[in-house]
């Protein structure tokens, strides 16, 4: 974590609902907190951007950082929506409204990721941004390298490319392009005074596709990514492997 110190954004790519995993967010959440207090003596904050949460739950998390509504409550109106066990991330929910971060949202809703699969790219964005999403040039087209990495994390080869999964690349990078305009928007409008800690699965970070590759390179950014243990590890997959167990 020392290395990541002075990083604007930290970016902790997770295998979802690990145990092990949770706790080294928090650990990394915690210390991000502990020195961006005593580096500017409390004049910037942490933000935490979460994938489990789409950009029209966003009232939900400000509910629940209010005081408006509890954790129980949060967790039976998201329940069904997104797919994730709040019982596993009401712990970072927790942790972050006790240490003064903000949880922000971070993936468009899921029904956007079908309608760019269905009905192409122009129709979904422009009902996103119809919608009080993102405006329509958020979104930026995947690389050649990038649809590589994407189709052989499905087929299990990355050596060789096939093109049956093109169809659906387009909803992966509309998740990765919504979760990087959030950060940069977050960081842009702090005019510097706040870091963010961003919580996604590893597919969308590893060897810096997805969103890392969205970010500006003159934002100093840092990257996790989780493997487990016994899991070969990859060359360049990011600043920082996380080995965990089950």
């Amino acid at each position: 974590m020392s290395e990541a110190k002075n990083a604007t954004i930290v970016l902790f790519g997770e295998q979802h609902h690990q145990p092990s995993i949770l706790k080294a967010q928090l650990c990394v959440l915690e210390r991000m907190v502990t020195q961006t207090t005593e580096q500017s003596q409390g004049a910037l904050t942490v933000t935490v951007v979460m994938e489990m949460f789409n950009l029209q739950q966003q009232p939900l998390l400000d509910a629940y950082q209010a005081d408006q509504m509890s954790l129980a409550e949060l967790k039976n109106k998201y329940n069904g929506t997104e797919g994730f066990a709040l019982e596993h991330y009401g712990y970072i929910l927790e942790v972050s409204k006790f240490l003064g971060a903000k949880l922000v949202a971070g993936f468009v809703p899921k029904p956007f990721c079908q309608m760019i699969v269905q009905e192409g790219k122009s129709r979904a964005l422009e009902k996103i941004e119809e919608t009080g999403g993102p405006p329509k040039e958020f979104y930026v087209d995947g690389s050649e390298d990038h649809y590589r990495y994407f189709q052989g994390l499905i087929s299990g080869n990355l050596d060789q490319v096939v093109d049956k999964y093109r169809r659906i690349f387009p909803a992966q990078v509309l998740r990765d392009s919504a979760f990087a305009y959030t950060v940069m928007d977050i960081v842009q409008k702090s005019n510097g005074r706040t870091r963010v800690l961003g919580i996604c699965g590893s597919g969308h970070l590893d060897f810096k596709f997805g969103i890392p590759e969205r970010i500006s390179p003159e934002v100093p950014t840092y990257v996790f990514t989780s493997r487990a243990q016994d899991d070969p590890v990859e060359h360049d997959v990011a600043d920082c492997i996380y080995q965990y167990t089950f």
